[in-house]
This record gives structure tokens, C-alpha cells and sequence, in this order.
């Protein structure tokens, strides 16, 4: 499989983020969190299963949208 990702990387530092605090956060900052998932994606440490795995659910992080969450 190869992973094309959608949108052009950012280098953000997350060091000094704070932890997301539930999922609709998460979502709300996955503009901060991606970057970091698409690091451990390339990381030569994951298998094939893995790296398939961590590529669609960036995908399909991707894919949502603010209109899919319950932010009351």
C-alpha cells in the first residue's frame, strides 16, 4: 500500500501542548497532533500491518469533520 497523504506536512512542536482532553479536542487540534502521527508512520520500527493501520486512521481522521462531532 502506499500512503499518500493529503495535505502537505507541518512541523509543529508538541512538547509543550498540552494532552487533548477528549476526542472532540483531539479533533479540534489534529492540525497540532498529525505531524506526529504521520512521524511514527514512518518510523522503519512498524510492520507493514501497522503502518497500513496508522495510514487509514490518519485518513479517516481526515475525513471528519467538525459537523461529525457533538461539541455542545
Amino acid at each position: 500500500m502506499t500512503v499518500q497523504m493529503p495535505y502537505a506536512e507541518t512541523r509543529l512542536v508538541m512538547e509543550d501542548a498540552p494532552p487533548a482532553r477528549d476526542v472532540a479536542d483531539f479533533h479540534l487540534r489534529w492540525r497540532e497532533f498529525r505531524p506526529a502521527a504521520v512521524e511514527v508512520l514512518h518510523k522503519r520500527s512498524l510492520n507493514r500491518r501497522q503502518s497500513e493501520t496508522l495510514a487509514w486512521m490518519i485518513e479517516l481522521i481526515d475525513r471528519i469533520g467538525r459537523e461529525d462531532l457533538p461539541l455542545d
